[in-house]
C-alpha cells in the first residue's frame, strides 16, 4: 500500500491530498547565441566533455538551462496556505522615498 505524507507539514495523507507541480524552464532569450559562441570549436567541447564522462562515475550537475520538474505532496491545510503565498516570501515592504 502506498503511503502519503504531506510535504510540509509531515501529516500522514489519506484519499484528501494535492500535488503542486511545479516546472523551471529558462526564460526566452537565456540562450542567444554571440559572435564568440559562434567562433567556438562545439564539437570539441562535447568530445572533451565525453571523455571526462568516461573517466568520472559521477553524474554531472545539471545545466542552468535544462528544465527542471518537481511534484509534491499537500493537505488541504497546507494547500491553503501554498495558495496564499506560493513562494514562502514575508510580507512586502513598503519604501519610503524622499521628495528631492
Amino acid at each position: 500500500m502506498v503511503h502519503y505524507s504531506c510535504d510540509l507539514c509531515g501529516r500522514s495523507l489519506s484519499n484528501n491530498r494535492f500535488i503542486v507541480k511545479l516546472e523551471v524552464v529558462p526564460a526566452p532569450g537565456n540562450g542567444d547565441l554571440t559572435e564568440a559562441d559562434l567562433d567556438t570549436d562545439h564539437l570539441q567541447q562535447v568530445a572533451e566533455l565525453l571523455d571526462e564522462l568516461d573517466l568520472s562515475d559521477t553524474v554531472p550537475d545539471l545545466d542552468e538551462f535544462s528544465t527542471q520538474l518537481k511534484q509534491f505532496d499537500l493537505c488541504s491545510e497546507c494547500r491553503r496556505t501554498f495558495l496564499k503565498n506560493p513562494l514562502g516570501r514575508g510580507p512586502h515592504r513598503r519604501f519610503k522615498f524622499s521628495g528631492n
